[in-house]
């Protein structure tokens, strides 16, 4: 931090600019820069902040679907496709995620936003870290039909390895998607993904490598499952507790009818765009007297403190009634607001 002073010496007045450094730290400082001979060196010895990471979940510790282990096609853990379908399996562990995929022409994919990025006209570089068998990885425009910038093979490694490719985009329309995909480079297939990155510019940022050293420079954001959130929340028997309960009550209204009741769903954030509504297992509302099996439920309106929804249930209730919507004893039993980039 600089600062200005004014300094009176034999009636002469000085200027000064001050450092709030000593001569030793910009002497180190000058010597780590002086040591690096990438940019990536160079924010290793600075500790300094890296560029933002344009993909959701890249370390892939956020699964609101909660399953783990995802074998078909469609959505897996947050922000992450499988257009592999049953010949692509990713599943969760500790260390990020395993992907294990039987034929090669197959992703596992990651939309970004070109408009919301702006990224028409720049330079990407999309980067994992990984290890186990041969991965491969491409950068795409998707415009109803798959479009190539650079797909590349990466040799299979026992020891975590950095795979990285650059594209630059050119001109997109408004229509225009950009995927980050991971392929597998060879038939029957299975690596370790540790963490995934897509960035604005022409060197990674990911990591480090100094010789067989591998520093890793991307770090977990704390707000990642807000993030995830704006792309789809899922409400289930884990989203209000630190435990699962089966019986997990998921939001409160009133009755508008005898027979449907207007239930309001807080949520974090707001999403993306106005979501789709789909739901799995069983529900019931209680009005304080009795409880009514849940038949089916429909998306109403969104606002930034919370989504409400119409719930059917048999009829009994007198309108005005209050309405708490639980889940019935089902721990799979889930409501999903569904705002992904498809």
């Amino acid at each position: 931090m600089a600062h200005q002073s004014t300094i009176v010496e034999n009636g002469m007045t000085y200027n000064v600019t001050e450092f709030d450094h000593t001569a030793q730290e910009i002497d180190d400082a000058v010597n780590n820069l002086g040591g690096a001979s990438t940019p990536q060196g160079a924010i290793a010895a600075l500790g300094a902040g890296v560029r933002l990471n344009l993909l959701i979940n890249p370390f892939f510790r956020v699964d609101q679907r909660n399953r783990g282990t995802y074998n078909s096609g469609g959505w897996t853990l947050d922000g992450w496709y499988n257009r592999a379908g049953s010949d692509g399996t990713i599943t969760q562990n500790s260390n990020g995620a395993v992907f294990s995929i039987e034929r090669t022409g197959i992703p596992f994919y990651q939309t970004i936003d070109p408009q919301e990025h702006q990224l028409s006209g720049r330079k990407v570089t999309f980067s994992v870290l990984y290890s186990g068998g041969a991965p491969r990885l491409a950068i795409s425009r998707f415009d109803g039909s798959w479009h190539h910038y650079t797909s590349v093979n990466f040799p299979a490694s026992e020891n975590m390895a950095l795979a990285t490719v650059s594209a630059e985009l050119g001109d997109l329309q408004s229509t225009d998607q950009i995927r980050a995909a991971i392929y597998a480079a060879a038939n029957n297939t299975t690596f370790q993904v540790y963490c995934a990155k897509f960035e604005v510019g022409e060197n990674q940022t990911i990591a480090y490598q100094d010789g067989n050293q591998l520093t890793i420079l991307e770090r977990p954001d704390p707000i990642e499952s807000l993030k995830c959130e704006r792309y789809q929340y899922v409400v289930s028997s884990l989203s209000f507790s630190n435990y699962k309960s089966n019986y997990a009550y998921l939001g409160t209204g009133i009755y508008v009818t005898s027979s449907q009741a207007r239930i309001f769903i807080p949520i974090h954030v707001l999403p993306r765009i106005r979501p789709t509504l789909t739901y799995n297992g069983a529900f019931i509302i209680g009005n304080g007297k009795s409880t009514y099996t849940v038949s089916n439920i429909t998306l109403e309106h969104i606002s930034r403190s919370g989504i409400s929804v119409l719930v059917n249930t048999g009829t009994g209730a007198a309108v005005g009634d209050p309405a708490m919507l639980r889940i019935d004893n089902d721990g799979t039993a889930q409501i999903i607001f569904d705002a992904n980039l498809s």
